[in-house]
């Protein structure tokens, strides 16, 4: 027997759920119940269930049949995901999400008025209430809706509250970006909002250069003068902690830690490094769970982190030797919390010496991305709504006879993202307002304020589970102004930029739409054009008010689906919103780059459509060939500063490896090109034998990374 979706139903048996079991045995936890076998196939037959009495919206004609996409993206080793568990049920989730909820009416658009506002609490019992709210007691309901406690069912008592749907396990571009810093010698990390400073993996100034190591286990400080650099100095991230991010601010170095394999905590410590030899750890502080995000304005540190709230725990702050829980009037709620987890907000004042002056919030419910312009900070969080029209999803007998419907809150409910909007103003963070739009959004580009607006581009899904695509205005206490809906079905938003009061989204199945949407009307956004283009785009850089630069991916027909096929280069022309158009691109086949799914990656040198642009790129290759066609000069032509050999260690190398390689493996470089005079031009590709995984630039050489910890030169053409 198979559902709808082709899936064979009676294979949901014993060795499937024994995979499950063994997935979460490793990590000594627990096998839900709704992934039991009898649970799944249940689910999957409901689904065959007939739809509602209701008429489903008209469908156009399909011309061609969707083909999926395969994304064939390396995986570099200092990107380790942060708990494994909580990743195998994200992708479990988001596989069977479109299966599970096909066929589902989705209505949602934006939750009641009511939902802006944030509940307080006055008690730690209060919040202990809704914790119980939101777990295993709150699966079992009788046939009139009310809510049968699991531990009393076979006495008959009845519980008042309601269920909430769950949220997935969380997954860890609006403004022009940053100034490139070539005025001050170096460049800078690639910012959504100038003036708001992202940590990265890697930072430099005029003289050195700071990156964290590919296992995540110290910082390495260099020196960086004229294509030659030394190590100086390794600052270690000390037992058992993983260094996920940094600050460079001035003469002070400010780590993000965690655990390596999930983390109940994160730590910010700063260090003095006055003196690039010896630096020296001057303070630091804790705050619970894993790290989302991280923004810095004037020294002062903003961390968002998330953090499951197991049994009755209440988040804590301060310093690491003497931190201390939230208060309750610390800690909200949104109105319609999905899972038992805590947003954690802490603002740190970096430079206020060894007892780091801090302002903690935390609010329940999850949070997957951030976004801030140096005075709103908003906290974007997926979750699931439930459908009040939903049939209950299966029926347990108790022994008094009682019929008992159980709620699976993994698979029930709309998608949809919570956003949360935080107040930021000299170190003090207020928890301001809080409201909920359907869908998902893909990145934090999806999210920008003008005018005290807010705007948010998502993905969610039609009454026949396919994607479709959504903008959503809200005024400053997150309620709704107007939305452009329901555009680009079948396909899924990969990149967004907002200029002034223009959005464009770029969204893709088989081919790249780039759709220009008009935003000066607030209450009546709508798309004024749209152009197409083969690949899809995932970072928007703006060349000018008339050219928009995307980086992605290009993609190539294999059998019956559409592969990845390299790194890709488009400049759009939206001099007309009406009429935006393709005028020149470039694939870079088998080649990818960080920049791809990383826009921090990116190292823009100058301004406009004068700039220039540095990207780290690596390749797979198969006895590969250098192809003299795609290369302007021989690494081995490059004038390049000689290596001491007893400093080999240390030292940056020469780019002075064999183009004839016999073994399979990979290689990469970093990548000059501009897009001036509307053409891509590649400038050079200096190759070499490693993966390159950040390529910054101090005064005229280029320092590129490899995810083997090797440091190698080139010099700016």
């Amino acid at each position: 027997m198979s559902n709808k979706k082709g899936m064979d139903i009676d294979n949901i048996d014993a060795e499937n759920e024994a995979y499950f079991k063994d997935l979460f045995d490793r990590d000594e936890m627990e096998v839900p119940e709704s992934l039991s076998a009898e649970n799944m196939k249940m689910k999957l037959e409901q689904d065959e269930a007939p739809e509602r009495n209701e008429k489903p919206e008209a469908k156009p004609a399909e011309t061609s049949e969707a083909k999926p996409v395969k994304v064939n993206v390396k995986k570099h080793s200092w990107m380790k995901p942060l708990g494994l568990v909580a990743a195998a049920c994200a992708c479990f989730v988001l596989v069977m999400m479109p299966v599970l909820d096909a066929g589902r009416k989705n209505k949602l658009e934006v939750l009641p008025e009511s939902v802006s506002e944030l509940r307080t609490f006055k008690s730690y019992k209060e919040i202990r209430k809704v914790i119980d709210d939101m777990t295993g007691p709150t699966m079992l309901y009788k046939n009139n809706g009310d809510m049968v406690l699991e531990d009393s069912a076979e006495s008959g008592k009845i519980g008042s509250s309601k269920g909430f749907a769950s949220s997935a396990p969380n997954s860890a571009k609006a403004s022009s970006g940053n100034a490139p810093g070539n005025a001050s010698g170096h460049s800078d990390t690639y910012l959504q909002v100038k003036g708001v400073d992202e940590a990265d993996r890697v930072k430099c100034d005029d003289g050195h250069l700071y990156y964290i190591s590919s296992e995540g286990n110290c910082v390495y400080i260099c020196s960086a003068d004229n294509g030659k650099s030394k190590r100086l100095s390794t600052i270690k991230a000390g037992k058992e902690k993983f260094i996920n991010d940094m600050f460079l601010d001035g003469d002070r170095l400010i780590t993000i830690s965690s655990g390596y394999w999930g983390s109940s905590e994160t730590v910010v410590t700063v260090y003095d490094i006055s003196d690039r030899t010896a630096p020296k750890k001057t303070a630091s502080y804790v705050q619970s769970g894993s790290p989302i995000s991280q923004r810095m304005v004037d020294g002062i540190v903003y961390i968002v982190t998330d953090k499951y709230a197991e049994g009755h725990e209440i988040p804590y702050c301060g310093a690491v030797k003497s931190s201390k829980k939230l208060q309750p009037e610390d800690i909200c709620c949104v109105p319609h919390p999905a899972n038992p987890e805590y947003t954690v907000i802490g603002a740190v004042d970096t430079r206020s010496g060894k007892e780091l002056t801090h302002v903690t919030k935390a609010v329940l419910g999850g949070s997957q991305d951030i976004y801030s312009n140096g005075e709103n900070l908003y906290v974007a969080g997926t979750t699931y709504i439930e459908d009040k029209k939903e049939k209950k999803e299966k029926i347990e007998q108790t022994e008094d006879g009682d019929m008992v419907y159980r709620y699976y809150p993994f698979y029930r409910g709309t998608p949809a993202t919570v956003i949360i909007k935080v107040r930021m103003a000299d170190g003090k963070i207020k928890l301001e307002k809080t409201g909920a739009v359907k869908g998902t959004i893909d990145d934090q580009f999806s999210m920008d304020e003008k005018d005290g607006n807010f705007r948010i581009a998502t993905t969610s899904f039609t009454d026949d589970g396919e994607d479709v695509n959504n903008l959503f205005v809200l005024d400053s206490d997150l309620k709704l102004l107007g939305k452009v809906s329901g555009f680009a079905k079948g396909e899924s938003i990969k990149a967004v930029r907002y200029l002034k009061d223009k959005a464009y989204v770029i969204t893709y199945e088989e081919t790249d739409p780039l759709f220009v949407i008009d935003l000066s009307n607030s209450k009546k956004p709508k798309i004024e054009g749209e152009v197409k283009i083969d690949g899809f785009s995932t970072l928007l850089v703006p060349l000018s008010e008339d050219r928009l630069l995307g980086i992605g991916y290009g993609v190539k027909e294999v059998e019956t689906w559409q592969e990845t096929s390299g790194l890709k280069f488009v400049i759009f022309d939206i001099s007309n919103p009406s009429k935006p158009e393709v005028v020149t691109s470039k694939t870079m086949d088998g080649v990818f780059s960080e920049v791809q799914d990383d826009h921090r990656g990116l190292v823009v040198l100058g301004e406009g459509e004068d700039a220039r642009f540095v990207i780290p790129c690596w390749e797979e290759y198969e006895e590969y060939e250098v192809d003299s066609e795609e290369t302007d000069e021989d690494p081995e032509e490059i004038d390049e500063p000689p290596m001491e050999p007893e400093e080999a260690e240390d030292e940056i190398v020469e780019d002075d490896f064999d183009n004839d390689v016999e073994d399979d493996g990979y290689r990469g470089g970093a990548l000059e090109l501009s897009a001036a005079d509307d053409k891509i031009d590649i400038i050079d590709y200096h190759r070499i034998e490693d993966s390159v995984t950040r390529c910054p630039v101090i005064r005229d050489y280029i320092y590129a990374i490899c995810d083997n910890d090797k440091v190698v030169s080139f010099k700016l053409k």
